[in-house]
């Protein structure tokens, strides 16, 4: 077990995320993160502290809002979402809360034998998450952008721009002293 994960992700999980869900998570992330090369310090921390900010401490995988909100991503040629419907049916789930027709088709391209344009809801299930989360994160470079400290660039392209840059600041230096301890032991 890598134990920057295992450290961070209880430290960035809300309070009141029960033992059990916080290893849940860990159990998806750990392997997602080394099969698409989260795997130093710097992007470990990255990931972590921008998931943890997507998710509110990992307590959802499903992006927040009514009906009457997700109809505002319908017709949103931006995000692919050209059928009736696909507002809703494509809001942001996962680690990342990937949001539109568009970024579920290319996942669904990444892993054809999982039903995702099905079942978009799989992606609010942790382990598929972590898969399409982390996935997507290498498609769009932030393991080079990790390597090189440019976390508000890598907010950008999680967020389109500088939305809860302050928590996300915050969670990725605590999971920074926490990788020092850990390379110190």
């Amino acid at each position: 077990m890598n134990p920057l994960i295992a450290r961070g992700v209880p430290l960035m999980a809300h309070p009141k995320l029960s033992r059990a869900k916080i290893s849940e998570h860990i159990e998806a992330l750990e392997p997602a993160f080394e099969k698409f090369w989260i795997n130093t310090p710097d992007r470990i921390c990255a990931c972590l502290a921008q998931f943890a900010h997507e998710t509110g401490g990992f307590k959802w995988l499903r992006e927040l809002g009514s009906a009457r909100y997700f109809k505002r991503y319908e017709g949103r040629k931006d995000l692919g979402n050209t059928q009736p419907g696909d507002g809703p049916r494509f809001l942001g789930r996962g680690y990342i809360q990937l949001t539109g027709r568009t970024n579920y088709e290319q996942i669904q391209g990444w892993f054809p034998d999982i039903p995702l344009m099905e079942q978009p809801e799989l992606a609010e299930q942790p382990q598929y998450a972590a898969l399409f989360s982390c996935r997507w994160w290498v498609s769009r470079g932030l393991n080079e952008l990790a390597d090189a400290g440019k976390f508000q660039t890598i907010t950008r392209r999680i967020n389109g721009g500088l939305n809860g840059l302050e928590d996300r600041v915050r969670r990725y230096k605590q999971l920074k002293a926490v990788a020092y301890e850990v390379s110190r032991s």
